[in-house]
């Protein structure tokens, strides 16, 4: 059950990674194209994305909190040993989005 949990944390997660990296290169697509449409479809996905990240989050806090000792203490290690790689890899993420987003908005401004 354990094993479980933790599992699916894995996966919740590298789905999230997956889904922000396919965002990051819609964006620096819409950021080279002058088509209204490709930057419309940037923005709507950007924003499923982060009410898909946003459901991610409360599930996984809210399947902690309702767990046991048990769960909640392997949770906590298994974050503690993996959250530093993952921490570094949404942060490398969070930059890249952030500058797709800054070379859309120039972009757009240019039009």
């Amino acid at each position: 059950s354990v094993a479980a949990g933790s599992g699916l944390v894995v996966l919740l997660v590298l789905g999230a990674i997956v889904a922000l990296g396919s965002v990051v290169s819609l964006g620096v697509l819409a950021s080279r194209s002058r088509s209204a449409h490709v930057v419309r479809v940037f923005l709507v996905s950007l924003s499923v994305l982060s009410v898909l990240v946003a459901l991610v989050v409360l599930l996984v806090v809210m399947a902690v909190l309702s767990a046991g000792a048990v769960v909640r203490r392997v949770v906590l290690v298994s974050v503690s040993s993996v959250g530093r790689s993952i921490l570094v890899v949404v942060a490398v993420s969070l930059t890249v989005v952030r500058d797709s987003m800054g070379l859309l908005v120039s972009s757009i401004v240019r039009t």
